[in-house]
């Protein structure tokens, strides 16, 4: 039988809740091919959503050479359900881009700030610095982001040296999961449907 793509239009609370459902493995009674389908209908539904509300999860703060190495982890984050904001995915042609930039740093709910080899760019700069002025105002999550080409001795702002990073470079813990974690604030173990998933997601 020919599988078709299916559309869920669910609230996004409903749709998160189903796809932990389907995460845990507790509605996998048919096919794994079905229920694969099914999950990445949901997954769509609530990013779906998310972007209609322009309710966005994490800001990607990155140098624009490591834009390829950031989209990659942009796209994985989108498989677990959670919308980050990439200024080549979300600025309108046409639009100021530094009105819609301001206006993201206002209302984004964290921060991943990638440091690679090549240092921080210039643009960087200024966006670390509107978010640590938010950190402090609002308690938005500022999380540096080791990227693997970057040294073991990272160059971060004088702000984020006291912040616990995520390492891509490293295999344990989970990187993606301890991204994950700082972004949403719930803790690795307490989401079990994260492992069951990952070779269906990643």
């Amino acid at each position: 039988m020919d599988s078709k793509p299916i559309s869920i239009n669910l609230a996004v609370s409903q749709a998160e809740q189903l796809l932990k459902l389907l995460q845990s493995g507790l509605l996998d009674g048919s096919g794994i091919e079905q229920i694969k389908g099914f999950r990445e209908a949901t997954i769509l539904s609530i990013l779906r959503h998310k972007r209609d509300a322009e309710d966005f999860d994490v800001f990607l703060c990155h140098n624009s050479v490591n834009k390829a190495q950031v989209k990659r982890i942009g796209e994985k984050l989108k498989a677990y359900g959670l919308l980050p904001w990439l200024d080549e995915w979300e600025l309108r042609p046409g639009v100021p881009w530094q009105r819609t930039l301001e206006k993201q740093i206002k209302s984004i709910k964290a921060a991943a700030v990638f440091v690679g080899e090549d240092g921080r760019g210039p643009w960087q700069e200024l966006e670390i610095a509107a978010f640590i002025r938010q950190f402090v105002s609002r308690n938005c999550p500022v999380i540096p982001v080791l990227l693997r080409s970057c040294s073991s001795e990272p160059d971060l702002p004088t702000f984020l040296e006291g912040m616990n990073y995520v390492n891509l470079a490293k295999r344990e813990p989970d990187p993606i999961e301890q991204l994950i974690w700082g972004i949403t604030g719930i803790h690795p173990e307490s989401q079990s449907y994260m492992r069951a998933s990952k070779p269906l997601l990643m």
